[in-house]
């Protein structure tokens, strides 16, 4: 072999422009090179482990009995040690870990985040994806200020924050202190519904944050449907910061229920929001006694000026009154798929006005409502059957009159 090839930066700089068509390929090579010769060996894995998408396999290279993972109700893998640690459990972790300087995405559990920890977090200045289970104790962060003061920019690459707590405040005080990352995509997974306040409160610091010119996608999910006192809370104040950030085209935020919500709401979100395709305002709460201030006709803004839509869940009351025009205005939207309505309210006499309206302006959606007669209190067993039977009627009657109203448009 000629002399030329025994030198390590003649190696790596061949090795880097091997052709291949996928990273499964590029690495299925390098890991022959690796075993071709001794010259080759180092290099080879140099590159082979420079980048890490997480830190799995560079645990599945320890010890068997040494390190074991297990699914947590979140779906995420915990790595944890089944034993205490020896130096002899880290001789080839010791061997390949040194060879890796890009980590993309890291998976942690904490149980506090102090400055330097931070610090440590700002080394990883490659890092795009970040997902972290915070305690269910009210956490104190580092005071952003005195990031600030310092120049520390956390995590400057970072674009995708996905954060598992039982409290949104946690959420929020970590997202303060990566108030300079241009992020992406936020998915906060809570054990509760967040109140109205807790929620305001984070979208007012997303609004002060480098991400309101980024975020594309916020996600707000909770496993449990525990109610809270929200009557002093008008939701349309509260989501007016959500507004400044013009890029979102992903809102998946669930809650108990939407107090002021309102047609005036869903159209200023289509002013702030015009790429949005998913539109999920979930609601727990909405009983038969309490209507939500969206009505079918708060629908035809998001019908008529969000083109990319194609899902859209909500809480509204349905009700249809009967006019000369068209139901829908002429207005059509083609491209939702699926109408989600929970546990919306509906006049039971305006059944078929119903179904004729959104058979006229979502003729390709499916409509999906979630009354469960198997869940209905006594005292308000008769209203909640009543309900679920409209709706039942008015899933019926849909797709009999988007065929009714395209033989209409075909003849004449």
């Amino acid at each position: 072999m000629h002399r030329c090839l025994k030198i390590p930066e003649i190696l790596l700089t061949i090795f880097q422009n091997f052709p291949s068509t996928t990273y499964f390929l590029e690495a299925k090579c390098l890991v022959s090179l690796a075993c071709t010769c001794r010259d080759f060996h180092a290099p080879a894995l140099d590159l082979l482990w420079y980048t890490l998408e997480d830190l799995v396999p560079l645990l599945r290279i320890m010890p068997d009995d040494l390190v074991r993972g297990k699914l947590d109700p979140s779906f995420w893998r915990q790595w944890s040690f089944s034993r205490p640690l020896v130096p002899s459990g880290f001789e080839r972790f010791d061997y390949y870990a040194p060879r890796v300087k890009v980590l993309t995405r890291l998976s942690i559990s904490i149980d506090s985040l102090t400055l330097q920890d931070l610090l440590q977090l700002s080394s990883l200045a490659k890092l795009t994806d970040l997902r972290m289970i915070l305690p269910d104790d009210d956490m104190t962060l580092p005071d952003v200020q005195a990031l600030d003061h310092d120049g520390v920019a956390v995590l400057p690459a970072l674009l995708d924050l996905h954060v598992v707590s039982s409290k949104l405040a946690n959420c929020t005080a970590l997202i303060q202190c990566l108030h300079r990352c241009t992020l992406e995509s936020i998915n906060l997974t809570l054990q509760n519904p967040p109140s109205g306040r807790s929620l305001g409160e984070l979208f007012m610091v997303l609004s002060q944050s480098a991400c309101r010119a980024s975020l594309q996608s916020l996600m707000i999910s909770a496993h449990d449907e525990l109610s809270h006192s929200d009557e002093d809370i008008v939701y349309s104040t509260v989501l007016a910061p959500l507004l400044l950030l013009r890029s979102l085209y992903i809102v998946v935020i669930d809650n108990s229920n939407w107090p002021g919500l309102d047609g005036k709401s869903l159209q200023q979100m289509v002013l702030a929001w015009p790429r949005l395709c998913y539109l999920h305002l979930y609601t727990f709460e909405l009983g038969t006694t309490h209507h939500s201030l969206v009505t079918l006709e708060g629908l035809l803004p998001l019908a008529a000026h969000c083109p990319n839509l194609c899902t859209i869940n909500l809480g509204l009351h349905a009700s249809f009154k009967m006019t000369e025009s068209l139901p829908g205005r002429g207005v059509i939207n083609r491209n939702v798929k699926l109408l989600d309505f929970g546990h919306s309210t509906i006049d039971i006499d305006a059944v078929p006005h119903v179904a004729g309206f959104l058979s006229d302006v979502f003729p390709c959606a499916n409509i999906i409502s979630t009354w469960d007669e198997d869940e209905f209190e006594e005292d308000e067993e008769d209203e909640e059957i009543a309900m679920s039977t409209a709706w039942d009627e008015v899933i019926s009657l849909h797709p009999v009159f988007v065929i009714a109203r395209h033989q209409e448009r075909f003849a004449y």
